[in-house]
């Protein structure tokens, strides 16, 4: 298929959708392209400019530094199960 037929189903499919729920296609999509720009090489790049920040941590800090990690993150997961 071409770039213009899948447009086309796109748009026929949502003309399908009831106007009922085209708010939540757009929220969809929106999101959806968003998470593609998310991931664009730039955001990458930006991402990785700060690889070995904490390198220069001594043992002790680093050490509490994770301690804390894992008592912040299971905090937030044990409120999630329940």
């Amino acid at each position: 298929m071409d770039q213009f037929s899948d447009c086309q189903q796109l748009i026929d499919e949502i003309n399908l959708i009831p106007e009922s729920h085209l708010r939540e296609i757009f929220d969809l999509l929106h999101s959806f392209r968003l998470g593609l720009q998310a991931s664009s090489p730039s955001n990458t790049e930006a991402i990785l400019s700060h690889a070995g920040d904490w390198e220069d941590l001594d043992n002790d800090t680093a050490e509490n530094f994770e301690a804390e990690i894992r008592t912040r993150r299971a905090q937030a997961f044990t409120s999630r199960i329940r």
